[in-house]
């Protein structure tokens, strides 16, 4: 069970220590512990203190069951949430009063909770017992009965199989996704140490591991991170890494050599109270080493006010207004490319005095361009977009209807006097209805009504119309759903004289696409089958005049991983 414990007699204050379980039982996960005269954790006291255990019980047949306690000294009991007994005294070793509890059905599972207190010292024994229906001899309960009860999704299972009557494909095609997740050695945490896709001997094992600060050399935070090769192999450099600042010493003493010039702005002493400060990720390239790194320093509001990596030239810097929105970014040369800095106004003037419902962004970067690198725009009181204009100076101008719905979008490119226009309009239910274009019908969707279904009000279909007062090229296409909503086939249809072309795909319980049929008016139809691994990879892809086979290989990859497959690298 979850263990809780306070350094007095009384479960008051603040718990000084957690445990799953009771540490140093004969069989792990029992209550039954003599810690006689020593302490149960560290910081907590030999004699006078307490602990609180919460969890699950399993009842594992129906009939009447006895709870009782042997403990020096008291004990409190709960099992759904209903008081069993209270015999929280100083006594010698001792039995409780007995708690009766009856179960209708085999396998009921019920919160529990057991306070124990050691109210002085010396000595501390503690026992949980009960007696089974239709037994009369008492025995500790099994740690199988006994669960912490954090919360914590410790596995989980996709079902997926291939549909009965899918041809074309074999019933290994896909099998079901499943995952194992755990919690490491202070799981009352809920912070993730393991997550493994396909887990067992002999399946795929793929284990992405977590690291974290312990309690005395830190918060607990993020320490590091390694991808299924690495874990697998255990090489050295190939996990990412997480190094944070000191809680109060300024940012330039954390880098080596330390830093002598402020860096964005930020004055030198600037303690950064622990934040992240470096990641550093393994080198695709270099074997044993020459990690990316990735680094941060904060402003005195703890924003970020630059970032580095280990490529950089210099700092990428960022500069704040006074409501804290980001007005200015400069970064540094790379690559053979220049410095540049992007500027944002949130005002016409970019003062505070302007126009607010004007802005702009300006990149000095494309200065050549027709506004000098300047993105500007305006917004209604509603926060929407009524004026954009592009560094090419065309802009674009959208209205809205009544309820908020774009009903048309006008283009204006530069030196033109002859915007493009493309409308819409919707149906009661604020479905498109029809879209044109400079005033000629473009696009027609149609729909599923109440009576369809799947399908009801989703998208069945699209028509181009041509011809008079039209602006589309005479072609429709007809969306069809399989059982559970997802697509399974597109049909197009041409002007007349031109074949149709159809695409039917046959897809897993989960939704993966088995088979994918295309048929092109009254050809033969050409049929493609795909296969995947545990892990849901695409592992096979049978088409026409071409048998696939993609490999994940665990070992024997080109390049510095030779495990990369584990990490979803085709090898």
């Amino acid at each position: 069970m979850n263990s809780t414990y306070y350094d007095n007699p009384s479960w008051t204050g603040v718990p000084k220590a957690y445990s799953l379980g009771i540490p140093g039982t004969a069989t792990a996960g029992d209550v039954n512990m003599d810690w006689n005269t020593s302490s149960p954790m560290p910081g907590i006291p030999a004699a006078s203190w307490s602990a609180r255990m919460t969890g699950t019980i399993t009842f594992p047949t129906a009939g009447t069951y006895t709870l009782q306690t042997l403990a020096d000294d008291g004990t409190v009991l709960w099992v759904d949430n209903t008081l069993l007994f209270n015999d929280n005294i100083s006594s010698g070793i001792h039995w409780s009063p007995l708690g009766m509890v009856t179960i209708k059905d085999p396998g009921t599972v019920l919160p529990v909770r057991l306070d124990y207190a050691n109210q002085a010292g010396p000595g501390a024994y503690l026992a949980l017992t009960w007696i089974l229906p239709g037994t009369t001899n008492y025995q500790v309960i099994p740690h199988q009965a006994l669960s912490p009860d954090y919360g914590l999704a410790t596995s989980s299972k996709t079902d997926d199989a291939v549909p009965a009557g899918t041809t074309g494909v074999s019933t290994t095609a896909v099998t079901s996704l499943t995952t194992s997740t755990t919690y490491g050695s202070s799981p009352w945490l809920g912070m993730a140490a393991t997550n493994t896709i396909d887990p067992g001997a002999g399946t795929l094992n793929l284990t992405t591991t977590t690291t974290y600060e312990t309690t005395a050399a830190g918060y607990q935070r993020r320490a590091g991170k390694t991808l299924p090769a690495a874990t697998a192999t255990g090489a050295a450099f190939a996990a990412s890494t997480y190094s944070y600042y000191s809680n109060t010493s300024g940012y330039e003493t954390s880098y080596k050599p330390a830093l002598t010039t402020p860096v964005c702005g930020v004055p030198l002493g600037t303690p950064q109270y622990g934040m992240l400060q470096t990641t550093s990720t393994p080198s695709p390239t270099t074997a044993g080493g020459g990690n990316t790194a990735a680094s941060v320093v904060y402003d005195s509001y703890s924003r970020i006010a630059g970032t580095q990596a280990s490529a950089d030239s210099g700092w990428q810097c960022i500069t704040y207004d006074s409501r804290n929105r980001a007005i200015k970014t400069v970064y540094p040369a790379y690559g053979g490319q220049p410095a540049r800095t992007v500027t944002v106004s949130f005002t016409d003037t970019g003062a505070a005095t302007g126009n607010p419902l004007k802005g702009s962004v300006v990149d000095d970067s494309i200065a050549s361009t027709t506004t000098g690198g300047k993105i500007s725009g305006t917004s209604d009181l509603l926060g929407r977009a009524v004026n954009y204009t592009d560094v090419w100076n065309t802009v674009t101008t959208p209205t809205y209807n009544a309820i908020g719905q774009v009903i048309s979008t006008s283009t204006l490119a530069n030196g033109s006097t002859s915007p493009s226009v493309q409308a819409a309009t919707y149906d009661p239910d604020g479905k498109v209805a029809q879209i044109t274009a400079n005033g000629a019908v473009i696009a027609v969707p149609a729909y599923g009504d109440k009576t369809a279904g799947i399908n009801a009000g989703q998208l069945i279909g699209v028509s181009y119309p041509a011809g008079a007062g039209a602006a589309g090229n005479g072609s429709a296409l007809a969306l069809t759903r399989n059982s559970v909503g997802a697509s399974s086939s597109m049909a197009w249809s041409f002007i007349a004289g031109q074949p149709g072309l159809t695409d039917t795909v046959a897809r897993s319980e989960s939704g993966r696409i088995l088979t994918d049929t295309t048929k092109d008016g009254t050809t033969a139809a050409q049929t493609s089958a795909y296969g995947y691994d545990a892990a849901g990879r695409l592992t096979t892809a049978q088409t026409a005049g071409h048998s696939l086979v993609y490999g994940f290989a665990a070992s024997g990859g080109c390049g510095v991983n030779a495990a990369a497959g584990m990490d979803g690298n085709r090898t």
